[in-house]
C-alpha cells in the first residue's frame, strides 16, 4: 500500500484503475501464479511490482517515450503534485 502514495501524478482513482487492469490481465486469465511471484503473494506482486512498472511505462509515453530511469524520477519527483491536485479534494 506504501507504494500508492509513491506512484507520482497519477489520482487515487488512476492508480485504482491501473491496478484493476492488471489484475483482470493477470489473474483472470492466469498468466500470473502464485508460483511466479514467491515469496510475495499475488496481491503483492501485483501492487508492489507491476503496478509501479506500468506506471513508469505510462509516464514514460506520456512524455513522448522517455527513458524509463528519467520516467521513474518524475514518477518520484511528483508525488507532491499528485497530492495537491488530486487528493487534496478527498479530505474535504
Amino acid at each position: 500500500m506504501f507504494l500508492y502514495f509513491q506512484l507520482g501524478y497519477y489520482s487515487s482513482k488512476g492508480l485504482h484503475i491501473i491496478s484493476k487492469s492488471l489484475y483482470s490481465i493477470f489473474l483472470k486469465i492466469n498468466i500470473l501464479i502464485i508460483d511466479n511471484c514467491y515469496p510475495q503473494s499475488l496481491h503483492d506482486y501485483i501492487n508492489n511490482v507491476l503496478v509501479p512498472k506500468t506506471v513508469t511505462k505510462l509516464i514514460s509515453e506520456d512524455y513522448g517515450r522517455i527513458s524509463l530511469n528519467e520516467a521513474n524520477k518524475i514518477m518520484n519527483d511528483s508525488v507532491n503534485f499528485r497530492l495537491y491536485i488530486h487528493d487534496i479534494d478527498s479530505i474535504y
